[in-house]
Formats: C-alpha cells, structure tokens, sequence
C-alpha cells in the first residue's frame, strides 16, 4: 500500500551488502515507488562499487535528512505524518537512529513501521 519506499542500506562497503538480484528486480518492477540508498563508510563510490549509487560516510541526522527529506516532499498526495521506518542493525545504532529520525522531524516510535 505505500507510495513510495526508500532502503536506506549503510555498510562498510559495496561487498557488505547482499541480495543484489532481488534489490534490482524490485528496482526494475516498481522503477516510479521503490529507491535503494546505499551509504558506505570505508568505500567511496568511484572505487570498486560504480554500479550503484553510493553516498559515503557514515548514519547521522544530516544524511538522514539529506535522503529522506526530498523524497518525502516531492511525492504527491504525501505527508510527513504518514513516513514510517524501520531501523535495522545494532541496539545502540538502531536508538542512536531513532534519536536522530526524531531530531529531523520524524518523531519516533510514532512513525515506527513496526510498533511495539
């Protein structure tokens, strides 16, 4: 039902990541509503990982808005209120992300995928 899913995936690098043929075939079949963001901390994107678009540094409030802010506004019929997100990784990283979610607008748990 949702109009739009951005992935954000924050890896070391390029070889951290998995499931590359599911990622691309739901690139393919949902080319206007599903986005893949990778971020990797120890690869920058001209090196060995071209194939995709890659930002590089690592998960703070700033990125997070810098990623998920315009793609929030620019889609039609779309409100803030209606974002949902799902963290995933460490618990430190995972509060850590919730703290800065909040920070940019997205109040957490509210805007949780999956509420407890």
């Amino acid at each position: 039902d949702a109009e739009r899913v951005v992935v954000l995936w924050a890896s070391r690098t390029k070889a951290d990541t998995f499931w590359d043929d599911q990622i691309a075939e739901l690139e393919t079949t949902y080319k206007d509503k599903f986005e893949m963001v990778y971020l990797f901390s120890r690869e920058k994107e001209e090196s060995n990982c071209a194939e995709v678009s890659a930002l590089q540094g690592r998960i703070d409030a700033s990125l997070l808005k810098q990623v998920f802010e315009p793609r929030i506004t620019t889609t039609a019929g779309f409100e803030r209120k209606d974002a949902r997100f799902l963290v995933i990784g460490t618990k430190p990283m995972m509060r850590m992300t919730d703290d800065m979610l909040t920070e940019i607008g997205f109040p957490m748990p509210r805007q949780c995928l999956l509420r407890k």
